[in-house]
């Protein structure tokens, strides 16, 4: 995909997710003000701001993966087997890319599925009301990254390739030690996240 292909993507993604976003902003605030009636414990407002910014992370997330050229079924006739389109040998086309004639899909490829996963291995343990461990949000990335593929799949809306669900899940690592990385630093001035009310 061509640069100006990422950045027409982009924002359709952005435009698709506004919308959603919405939907689910409206129905999370009227779960709020049901809550607040209700005398129900307060709510720490930055972790509130986290939930938001991991909601709008997650419709980003799928929009530009799994529904970026929307619900289509009718690609299926041109699949010669059910296994079309699918690799489940790892790095075969990761190393494809990289002997390719440019390295531009090489860079895009691994890097893109590495770098649109930190933010969930970062945001999930903040979330959380019981700070998940590593191995936990290392899980939740790889199921993340299945279910992707296979709505990929379903929609014949890009090839599965076992070469994302590795990168995918490093990304999480990744962004579950950066989590860690600030947690740590916060603690050496005696702030937590759960200070922010």
């Amino acid at each position: 995909m061509s640069f100006n292909g990422i950045m027409h993507l982009l924002l359709h993604t952005m435009a698709v997710a506004a919308v959603l976003f919405a939907l689910w902003a409206a129905v999370r605030l009227w779960v709020l003000l049901n809550r607040r009636k209700k005398g129900a414990a307060p709510i720490k407002k930055f972790t509130e701001i986290l939930l938001w910014v991991l909601v709008f992370y997650l419709i980003c997330l799928y929009q530009i993966t799994a529904f970026r050229y929307g619900i289509r079924f009718d690609l299926w006739r041109e699949k010669s087997s059910l296994l079309d389109g699918v690799n489940l040998t790892p790095f075969v086309h990761t190393i494809k890319l990289y002997f390719a004639h440019t390295k531009w899909y090489f860079i895009y490829n691994l890097l893109g599925n590495i770098l649109w996963f930190v933010p969930l291995g970062a945001l999930l343990p903040a979330v959380l009301k019981k700070r998940p461990g590593f191995w936990f949000c290392l899980l939740m990335g790889a199921l993340c990254s299945l279910s992707i593929e296979l709505l990929q799949y379903i929609f014949v809306t890009g090839i599965s390739d076992i070469d994302d669900i590795i990168f995918n899940t490093a990304g999480t690592a990744i962004g579950y030690l950066l989590y860690k990385l600030v947690i740590k630093l916060c603690v050496k001035k005696k702030v937590t996240i759960d200070n922010y009310k």
